[in-house]
């Protein structure tokens, strides 16, 4: 055996594009214990992005005075993309969606996820079905109506058909239908 075969695998850690620990005073008011990562941030800054941080920040929470708070079940490197995604960075990728997507959904910052649904409209190359299950699972109706405009036969429908109709609302029902009679050349709604 190799020298090589043992040794483990390398970790990619993605590039920080905003710096989030070892800031001045006047640059935070809080920081943010999420693993084994500090973040200093501004509690009115998250607050305006996100409920979930306004009522932890500002309600009747015995976390609204303290200077330091843990957030439990959020992986720091997905949390450093989200606070660089608010912070209007270009920080999205592949590798990284669906960590953040995860937080923004655990916080409740649409605007954030309306950033994810762009990425993976125009940037991403994932594939289809893995696109079509992130439009499904987030509501991404713009996700998923590109999606469905974009299939052009039987092997594109194949790939979005799950293993049980009923993962599938009225509408994605709806226009997945109407899509195949489109494709079969029939009229709808008939004469």
């Amino acid at each position: 055996m190799s020298k090589r075969e043992n040794e483990a695998p390398v970790q990619v850690v993605p590039p920080k594009l905003r710096k989030f620990e070892g800031l001045q005073k006047e640059f935070y008011d809080v920081t943010l214990i999420v693993g084994d990562t500090r973040f200093q941030v501004l509690k009115a800054q998250l607050a305006q992005q996100s409920d979930v941080f306004h009522t932890l920040f500002f309600g009747e929470y015995a976390e609204k005075n303290k200077k330091e708070i843990t957030l439990e079940e959020v992986d720091p490197t997905y949390f450093q993309k989200f606070l660089e995604l608010i912070h209007l960075e270009v920080c999205l990728t592949d590798g990284n969606i669906e960590g953040v997507m995860k937080i923004c959904k655990m916080f409740l910052v649409q605007s954030a996820l309306g950033h994810c649904q762009e990425f993976l409209i125009f940037k991403s190359k994932l594939p289809i079905r893995k696109k079509w299950d992130l439009a499904l699972d987030y509501g991404f109706t713009g996700l998923r109506d590109r999606i469905i405009q974009n299939v052009k036969g039987k092997t594109d429908l194949e790939r979005l058909i799950p293993k049980d109709l009923s993962e599938w609302d009225q509408s994605t029902t709806r226009q997945l239908f109407e899509k195949t009679l489109i494709m079969l050349g029939i009229q709808y709604p008939p004469r």
